[in-house]
């Protein structure tokens, strides 16, 4: 496959070409139509209606369609390259052991491994692991939740709360000043 989007194969994709004068006398509007029924419109145009060329402002017009075209096909041919290189063929080992995993029979697990197998491999990795499906056992209890410390004696006077070693904060802001 050619991996190039060439103005040939623009030419070749075109079935059928129209031009339209508009009633200003001024723009023409070129619609081409591809071999898959997608149109693609160009326009041209001049300022002064005394200027306007039909030949001209048909060529100009075309010239617009086929430059809408470029990125259409090249967007194509982009997505051709992907769907070839993206065929995926699993070894008789990576089954093996999807298998024994007991992976191969859940497809929405082996569809998952598959496509971090592809993404793995798109990178340039292979480090991928099957794991070992775990045996279901009861779940395990909750961590015990350790009891608060015992907190000191508190003092009611202590208006502003208490620190974490358990004395009281004093008033927040600027210190008392002192007087003499």
């Amino acid at each position: 496959m050619n991996n190039t989007v060439t103005l040939e194969k623009i030419e070749s994709k075109i079935r059928s070409e129209s031009y339209i004068v508009l009633p200003d006398g001024r723009t023409t509007i070129c619609q081409l139509t591809l071999i898959n029924n997608f149109t693609v419109n160009g326009h041209s145009a001049c300022v002064d209606q005394k200027n306007f060329d039909f030949e001209i402002g048909r060529k100009i017009a075309r010239e617009d369609a086929i430059r809408q075209i470029w990125p259409l096909e090249g967007y194509l041919l982009s997505q051709r390259i992907f769907e070839n290189t993206a065929k995926f063929m699993l070894s008789a080992e990576e089954v093996k052991a999807m298998k024994e995993a007991g992976v191969w029979e859940d497809l929405d697990r082996r569809y998952c491994i598959i496509n971090r197998m592809i993404a793995e491999r798109q990178r340039g990795l292979n480090m991928i692991q099957i794991e070992e499906p775990q045996e279901k056992s009861e779940p395990e209890a909750p961590p015990a939740v350790k009891a608060a410390p015992k907190s000191k004696k508190k003092d009611p006077t202590a208006p502003y709360g208490y620190k974490k070693d358990g004395t009281p904060k004093k008033r927040p802001g600027r210190a008392p000043k002192e007087q003499a």
